[in-house]
């Protein structure tokens, strides 16, 4: 069974690759120890299935079950191990992320060496469909949200709350750090601005729960509300514009003369290219929001 091909891949990778979950857990169960070969490119059979989670979730699951950070490779413990969980993430598995990083806390505070430096908060702050607040339900979707009897619905809640419960995992784990690392982390990462312009309150509202003091991150040069109005996320503002006006964050500070005169000339602007503009069908559609905006 650890006989190899050309390519370095046991049968195990191979059946993977071709999405056979049966023939996995076969294999599996016949020699435990095929987990931890690594094929030419260095990929343990879990690995590969963090890459093709989002075909063959179910293989994924099993192996990140079946996996262990034993020898030869010591999967968990490779610098290259942060790789898996953002494919993960990336592919909207996080209950498969979430299980992951209980078992080896250390993952939640890696950052990616091919993904241009990424951590797992990065990239939940770039998936706006993966949270509710981002989630684009038909109206009656949206209406039985709470109450899901309708698989899907069911499962785009499970995903959004798995989704905050990782990130909720992330920022406990960052608040271990001393602040100066803390600060250097969400910043190099932009995490903050990234959820701000995707309008992922969820992220805002934990980040700024563990770390009130990131409310005065200005990246490029401009208030995360300046960059809520810049990219039309009104309940991003919204919930900008709640924090100044309570007294329970004294950390929080009221906009400044010039934040406010950012956040006018932003939204007296029009930037064609944002996301949430192009979301919007139709040419009247967008008219009249701008309108609103100017307002």
């Amino acid at each position: 069974l650890e006989e190899v091909d050309c390519d370095g891949r046991t049968a195990l990778h191979n059946a993977v690759l071709c999405g056979r979950i049966r023939m996995v857990k076969a294999l599996v169960r016949s020699n435990p120890r095929l987990t931890q070969l690594r094929d030419k490119e260095g990929r343990a059979p879990f690995g590969i299935s963090a890459n093709e989670a989002s075909m063959h979730k179910e293989i994924a699951w099993f192996l990140a079950k079946s996996t262990t950070d034993d020898e030869p490779s010591h999967p968990a413990s490779d610098p290259f191990a942060i790789e898996d969980i953002i494919d993960l993430t990336y592919a909207g598995h996080h209950d498969i992320a979430y299980y992951l990083v209980g078992r080896y806390p250390h993952l939640l505070t890696m950052k990616s060496t091919t993904h241009s430096g990424r951590s797992i908060l990065f990239v939940l702050a770039t998936m706006e469909s993966h949270f509710h607040s981002g989630s684009r339900l038909s109206v009656l979707e949206a209406l039985i949200y709470k109450f899901p009897i309708i698989k899907r619905v069911h499962e785009v809640k499970l995903r959004n709350m798995a989704a905050v419960e990782l990130a909720k995992q992330v920022c406990m784990a960052i608040s271990d750090m001393h602040s100066t690392e803390i600060t250097e982390f969400l910043r190099d990462g932009d995490s903050l601005f990234q959820a701000t312009i995707k309008g992922i309150s969820e992220i805002l509202k934990l980040c700024i729960q563990f770390f009130p003091e990131l409310i005065r991150f200005r990246p490029n040069g401009r208030s995360l509300p300046a960059h809520a109005v810049r990219h039309r996320q009104a309940r991003t503002l919204g919930f900008f514009l709640q924090l100044s006006s309570t007294a329970e964050l004294s950390l929080v500070p009221g906009p400044t003369d010039k934040d406010s005169e950012d956040i006018m000339i932003a939204a007296a602007s029009y930037f064609p290219y944002s996301d949430s503009v192009t979301k919007v069908a139709g040419a009247t559609f967008q008219m009249q929001r701008e309108l609103q905006w100017y307002k």
